[in-house]
């Protein structure tokens, strides 16, 4: 019985090896066989409009043992250094070193551990911004589950976005790998903006409906200067405002409804934001142009946010732009942004008193790192002009600017930069800025057919001549730079800014360059 019962199991093992064997050799035929179609596989695959990263058959070695591949890890594992242009043609300004494009790439899948990975690739690209060579680093994040701008930028939609991913030296991306795009270039760009920046006029209602006295009454909702606190935007108020005051002398007469807000005054801006002024409301929605001194989220409470007068599901906004009485669905904004160090150390040497009760401006940061600043002021306005101002104005997502990741805030930041924003200044340049303003916008131009009336930018609202800091109430002089301690930490404190505003240096060139202006300033 016990020999029996060995003899069916040597049998059974014998007909498993038999069918084991006979998979195997199944499997290596098939191998063979489709050695040869592989080049075919490869060619097909190059037709498909999403392109693969890497060509299987050509880059992947094939190793005979475990040691041969470890050496090969071993090479391909050697330090890797970001790599610069050549200072003398690629160079940024200031003597800082440019990055070339397209060097490191971070593949990002939701849930592992991917955005520590951005919190460590943020918090390395700082540090080599503070280092002695100071270097340019163009970072771009890319995430997929921000899904109607993922496909704007992925499909063409959105080309400032595939533009700013194409110039990026670092890249996050948090997509799948057959994604991959190709992007426009600078030329493509460049007309682009050429397109945008055509003059924008002032639109007036039909006369038959809204003439008064035989005045013209202009639509609502048409121009929006965001004014970040000392980045000249006073001075941009005086030309807003001689612009206005010639148009309403000029023969059409025209009847333009302006309204300025700000955050500084901080309880009337509360008021009038959450509803408790609804006369202060209903003016500001009642606008022509609008001078706004606040973060750019505020924008929906007074009802200037693109699409808030149209009611969801009743009226496509095609509809909605033909219908005069209606404002228009996205105004016309400018913005003017300043390197962080100068309009930080601005605004302290303007408010050094009422914001700051005189404490050294390194003092205050300590004291706000302590989070000890009641005892210097209770105005949080005051606080948050030295912690990344110019992003925060710029973000327009509802959540708790705090409780927001960085990459997401300098993404949303940037995002409105280039696609919100008609055109942006810079305080260093605003010459060139005013005349970018009067090209775009022509009746904002020094001088306009039909009016004598010259409208320049005016240099307003400079610091004190007595900042009453000193004994008995005398000046404390303040020297024009910040010295290196107190430089480093406006840095240290403003990095969002700092990478806000180097992007924008740059599209500031690009709209120089779109609206011929390049030379015609330079010279």
């Amino acid at each position: 019985m016990i020999a029996n019962d060995k003899k069916k199991r040597s049998l059974i093992e014998a007909f498993a090896y038999f069918c084991l064997l006979s998979s195997f050799l199944f499997v290596l035929n098939k191998t063979y066989n489709g050695q040869a179609s592989v080049v075919e596989k490869n060619d097909a695959k190059k037709t498909i409009r999403h392109r693969t990263l890497v060509n299987r058959e050509s880059d992947e070695p094939e190793f005979v043992n475990e040691e041969q591949y470890i050496e090969y890890l071993s090479k391909k594992l050697t330090p890797q250094h970001l790599n610069t242009y050549p200072t003398t043609s690629k160079s940024g300004e200031e003597n800082r070193t440019a990055l070339q494009h397209h060097q490191f790439l971070h593949l990002h899948h939701m849930k592992t551990g991917g955005t520590s990975m951005d919190g460590l690739l943020q918090c390395a690209i700082r540090r080599l911004r503070k280092t002695e060579t100071e270097g340019q680093i163009a970072y771009m994040n890319l995430h997929e589950c921000s899904e109607g701008r993922y496909r704007d930028c992925r499909d063409g939609e959105n080309s400032q976005c595939r533009q700013r991913i194409n110039e990026s030296a670092i890249l996050s991306y948090c997509a799948p790998e057959s994604d991959e795009l190709e992007f426009v270039n600078e030329e493509q760009y460049i007309e682009y903006l050429s397109k945008k920046l055509t003059p924008q006029h002032l639109n007036t209602y039909p006369t038959s409906n809204y003439s008064e006295d035989n005045r013209t009454a202009l639509q609502h909702h048409q121009f929006l200067h965001l004014h970040h606190m000392k980045t000249g935007g006073t001075s941009m108020n005086g030309l807003l405002q001689c612009a206005i005051s010639r148009s309403r002398k000029t023969e059409k007469k025209e009847q333009i409804a302006y309204m300025n807000v700000q955050e500084c005054s901080e309880e009337r801006y509360r008021n009038c934001r959450d509803g408790a002024d609804p006369k202060c409301r209903e003016r500001i929605n009642e606008s022509a142009i609008l001078s706004y001194c606040a973060p750019l989220m505020d924008l929906k409470s007074f009802g200037w946010a693109k699409n808030n007068f149209i009611e969801e599901g009743k009226q496509e906004e095609e509809e909605a732009l033909q219908d005069f009485s209606l404002p228009n669905a996205k105004p016309h904004a400018v913005t003017v942004l300043r390197h962080p160090v100068s309009r930080i150390w601005s605004m302290f040497r303007f408010r050094t008193k009422s914001c700051y009760s005189c404490t050294p401006l390194i003092d205050v940061y300590k004291l706000i790192d302590a989070n000890q600043t009641e005892n210097m002021t209770h105005s949080t306005t005051c606080i948050t002009q030295l912690l990344n101002h110019q992003t925060r104005n710029l973000v327009s997502s509802q959540h708790e600017f705090d409780t927001l990741p960085d990459h997401e805030l300098i993404e949303d930041a940037l995002y409105n930069i280039k696609n919100y924003f008609t055109m942006i200044g810079l305080t260093e340049e605003m010459n060139d800025t005013a005349k970018m303003v009067g090209k775009v916008f022509p009746w904002m131009a020094e001088t306009i057919p039909g009016s004598n009336l010259t409208c320049a930018m005016p240099h307003r609202n400079a610091s004190p001549q007595n900042n009453r800091c000193g004994p008995n109430n005398t000046h404390w002089e303040l020297p024009p730079h910040p010295d290196n301690e107190t430089l480093a930490a406006i840095i240290a404190h403003n990095q969002l800014d700092m990478i806000l505003y180097e992007q924008t240096v740059q599209q500031f060139h690009y709209q120089k360059v779109a609206l011929d202006l390049d030379q015609a300033i330079t010279e």
